[in-house]
Order: structure tokens, then C-alpha cells, then sequence
């Protein structure tokens, strides 16, 4: 929930389920990946709205997900043959993830499944082998558009978030 809106004490239970497909290839010689994901949910949520008790039910599809990442140093494209007697090396890779708002929304609602808004992940990553063992490590932010039709006929805007692992 946006800190900004007036809901204290929720109580939850939400169900989410995904349909998705991811698809390895080659791009320019290199491994690459795409991925789309189409997520669907259900809840039942209750809390205060300022001195309010009220309880929602919300269900719908949420805004779907696509991803594209490619190798930029090590990991070529293989056959899987080749990939069974490769000797792991150092590999870069970047990303980008993209959430769309596809997913359900209305203006009159403080809660919705979808959030009427773009995202965009660029991120960079690393894998660096050492004998049986890897250490990987990644760095990326999510950016975010504004959405202009957010509840009470206001503006929703967030600052960038940014992400930093390592595995």
C-alpha cells in the first residue's frame, strides 16, 4: 500500500497465480532469454480507512511482465551437447524487465490489482566461478512512470528503487 494513503491495520489473504513462457536463444552469438508472465489474483483484504473499517474483495489479472537478457561475456550459445562438456567461465550479462499496465484497475478503487503504471529494470550482472562454486552478483533499478489516474483524481509518482545481490 502507498505510504501516502490513510490504511492502517490490514489483514491480507492473497492468491496469486502465473502462466508464463521463457524461451532461450541465440543473439549475435551470444546466450540470451526472453520471458513474458501473466499473473492472476485474488483477495480479500480488510483495515481502516481513516476511522473506517472496511473489507474488499479484488480479483483480476495483474500487470504482465516481460524480460529479455542476453550474455555479453562468456556463456555463447550452445547446443546442449556443448553446454554438458563446457568448462563454466566468467560471464556479464545485462537485462531488461518490463512491467505493462495491463493489468485490472479503476480510480474509484484505493486497491487494485493492477497498478496503471510502466516499470523498467534495467540491470547488469556477473558470475564468476571458483572450482564447484560460484559467486554472482547483480546490480539494477526499477524505474517508474507516473500514474496520472491514481485514487481521488490524484497523481502517483516513486522514486527509483534501486537493487544490489550477491549469491
Amino acid at each position: 500500500v502507498d505510504p501516502s494513503v490513510p490504511i492502517t491495520d490490514i489483514d491480507a489473504d492473497i492468491s496469486t497465480e502465473t502462466a508464463g513462457y521463457s524461451r532461450f536463444f541465440a543473439l549475435a552469438g551470444r546466450t540470451a532469454s526472453g520471458s513474458v508472465i501473466l499473473p492472476y489474483m485474488e483477495g480479500d483484504i480488510s483495515g481502516n480507512v481513516g476511522e473506517d473499517s472496511r473489507e474488499i474483495t479484488r480479483a483480476g489479472f495483474g500487470d504482465a511482465r516481460f524480460r529479455l537478457a542476453v550474455n555479453l561475456i562468456g556463456g555463447p550459445a550452445m547446443t546442449p551437447e556443448e553446454f554438458a562438456h563446457r568448462i563454466p567461465d566468467t560471464t556479464l550479462g545485462v537485462s531488461l524487465s518490463v512491467v505493462a499496465p495491463t493489468g485490472e484497475y479503476t480510480s474509484e478503487h484505493l486497491i487494485n490489482v493492477g497498478a496503471n503504471r510502466w516499470a523498467f529494470r534495467p540491470e547488469i550482472g556477473i558470475s564468476q566461478p571458483f572450482g564447484d562454486w560460484f559467486v554472482d552478483c547483480s546490480a539494477g533499478v526499477w524505474l517508474f512512470t507516473d500514474n496520472n489516474n491514481f485514487y481521488g483524481d490524484t497523481e502517483r509518482s516513486q522514486d527509483p528503487i534501486e537493487t544490489f545481490q550477491v549469491h
